[in-house]
């Protein structure tokens, strides 16, 4: 990615003349405060676009396009560019100095260490999200409920570290299930791939991930799902190479432009919770 701020230099003329205009023009930009953007309004140009980096849950990958056109519409407008990952894998990135502006986790756990590694000081919730159970189209297994799953049952699990898993975790002890699954992933995109390339009968995911799959997958509800809700909090990192610009991103994901957006891929908005 290139520099957002790029340091503009100015060339020491050898003529007398030329020296002294440039200095002069200097000061005028000094003293009368002007910049970029107070240039381009008094020539009815467009702000120069901001360039931003977000760090996004995995499982916030099926509303990055429309985010993407949406920053474009802002003032001045953004060109962000998203890292989908697993939550855990994002904050440990960012801890080991990975460039990023803007951190969306899957779980306020995942937030939380962010803060506590320093690379973060607020956070702002902007989206919530639950748990469905998925099964190949033509259901091969015949799974009609949480209670066909046995030990043969090829299931597919998150991996308790991450934001999914630990919200299968008490989701299954809430319903008093003994769940026997044949892996754990690192992210909600793997375990629902394990059941949409065939290679598992069955899987626990985000509605939202069950939503972008389509016709893929069949969905069935997990009882008491609506009770174990993981929200998705998003924050402005302290190293931010422009705050500003991070920070019309943060509120972007709260707007009402977005609402729809968040709905249509089955979260539930910040607005609306």
């Amino acid at each position: 990615m290139l520099p957002r701020n790029r340091a503009t230099t100015i060339r020491r003329i050898a003529t007398g003349a030329l020296a002294a205009s440039a200095l002069t023009l200097a000061g005028c930009q000094s003293d009368g405060g002007s910049t970029d953007s107070s240039a381009a309004e008094a020539t009815g140009e467009s702000a120069a676009a901001q360039d931003v980096t977000l760090f996004a849950a995995a499982s916030t990958r099926v509303i990055g396009d429309e985010l993407v056109e949406e920053a474009k519409k802002l003032d001045p407008p953004v060109n962000l560019t998203i890292n989908n990952a697993g939550s855990t894998d994002l904050v440990n990135q960012i801890k080991e100095g990975a460039p990023a502006d803007v951190l969306l986790t899957a779980d306020t756990k995942s937030m939380d260490k962010a803060k506590e590694n320093g690379d973060v000081e607020e956070s702002d919730m902007v989206a919530a999200n639950t748990l469905v159970m998925v099964v190949p189209a033509d259901n091969p297994a015949n799974i009609n409920s949480v209670e066909d799953l046995t030990e043969d049952t090829t299931l597919v699990l998150c991996d308790p570290s991450v934001p999914c898993g630990n919200l299968t975790e008490q989701l299954a002890e809430e319903n008093n299930l003994d769940l026997h699954p044949s892996s754990l992933e690192h992210s909600v995109t793997d375990t629902l791939g394990k059941v949409t390339s065939g290679q598992a009968d069955a899987a626990w995911v985000y509605k939202t991930d069950a939503v972008a799959a389509g016709d893929e997958i069949e969905v069935i509800e997990i009882p008491n799902a609506e009770d174990f809700v993981n929200d998705y909090p998003a924050a402005v990192l302290k190293n931010a190479a422009n705050a500003e610009a991070a920070q019309a991103v943060l509120e972007l994901l709260r707007s009402e432009a977005m609402r729809s957006v968040w709905e249509d891929a089955g979260f539930l908005p910040a607005a609306s919770k």
